[in-house]
């Protein structure tokens, strides 16, 4: 699901721009959190054939991504750097805003038109306060916490409930029709 969400957004955006060579920026995945349910969906994203950046806590995680394929980011805010694209897969409100908008987290070097996906189920105010901050750099967040557990994430059935603004919507493409 992970892999069908985010190359739905990637094509989007290229046929948006009409860019028949995109930016390797452009074409790449930021993921953070690599845990039992985020390193089953990043491993879904780089089985897809994506680029993907990934950042967690746990370097061995990372590791174990990178034999798979994937790009070791130093933090999440290189992970912003280096991907048009990124999730935020956490299992705290408290981390969310660690990754998203704190000190070393996404919004330090995240570029306008840029799309957060926070994928981990968080208090809506503070996705709110975080959309508020990411919004005065012309970034978009997409609410799109997931249902299915460990579980759903090796079996690729997770279920996500997705919640964003129309620009967004249209950012992100079809995936996101409701």
């Amino acid at each position: 699901m992970a892999h069908v969400l985010l190359s739905e957004c990637i094509r989007s955006q290229e046929i948006r721009r009409n860019h028949l060579s995109a930016l390797p920026r452009e074409r790449t995945v930021g993921f953070v959190g690599l845990g039992q349910m985020g390193g089953p969906m990043a491993e879904d994203i780089l089985k897809g054939g994506h680029s993907l950046v990934a950042y967690n806590i746990d370097k061995r995680k990372v590791d174990h991504a990178v034999s798979l394929g994937a790009q070791a980011a130093s933090d999440a805010a290189d992970v912003a750097r280096r991907a048009r694209f990124v999730v935020s897969m956490v299992d705290t409100t408290a981390q969310a805003e660690e990754v998203i908008v704190g000190p070393g987290g996404f919004i330090q070097t995240a570029q306008a038109g840029d799309v957060i996906i926070s994928m981990g189920t968080i208090d809506p105010m503070a996705l709110q306060r975080m959309q508020e901050q990411l919004a005065a750099k012309g970034v978009d967040i997409i609410d799109a916490p997931v249902s299915g557990m460990e579980k759903g994430a090796r079996q690729d059935t997770l279920k996500a409930f997705v919640g964003v603004k129309t620009e967004a919507l249209e950012a992100a493409g079809p995936s996101f029709s409701l």
